[in-house]
């Protein structure tokens, strides 16, 4: 086998380049759906999931009923669209919070035994994405790349800047002696 053995290593890069985007997509918008089709459940029969809320103990049951369901089904919209991530993924870590120990904690954790392991896994995703964001296939970055671009050119514009004036300035004697 001749060649460069670093043209193996650019193609795992090319390869790792490509697949990234499309494996970030695919968590945050199965994600979504799950979250979204929760959401839609409790929509569907508002009046049940209220009572449910108020059978946990939760003060303002209706209102917290109102919420939840709003943080799952249009988080979980939003999750899909790659819009407005970071919202969408705080909201629904913040319900899954609630899920995990007002409803699943002493369940243990397996979900057969109704237990906190989907809402927890599904609220350590929704918080990746509070700090990760949509990812490049997201509409987030759609809508926002062009903002996000300013702002690292007006960072670079400060750091040239910056590195100007200090090669400018004249140096002290302990700085000339050190």
């Amino acid at each position: 086998m001749s060649g460069d053995p670093s043209a193996g290593t650019e193609h795992m890069k090319f390869i790792e380049n490509l697949l990234r985007p499309l494996a970030l997509t695919t968590l945050r918008v199965v994600v979504g759906v799950v979250m979204l089709t929760h959401g839609w459940q409790k929509l569907s029969d508002m009046q049940s999931w209220i009572g449910s809320v108020d059978g946990y103990g939760i003060p303002s049951p209706e209102l917290m009923a109102w919420l939840s369901m709003a943080a799952e089904f249009f988080g979980g919209l939003l999750l899909v669209l790659g819009l407005l991530t970071p919202l969408a993924g705080l909201a629904i870590f913040i319900n899954m919070l609630v899920a995990i120990f007002v409803v699943h904690a002493g369940q243990g954790l397996l979900a057969q035994d109704g237990g906190f392991e989907l809402p927890l896994t599904l609220g350590v995703v929704a918080l990746y994405f509070v700090f990760r964001g949509s990812g490049p296939l997201g509409l987030d970055a759609l809508l926002f790349r062009k903002r996000a671009e300013a702002r690292r050119q007006r960072e670079l514009a400060r750091e040239q800047k910056q590195k100007q004036k200090e090669a400018r300035r004249p140096m002290r004697p302990a700085e000339v002696a050190g």
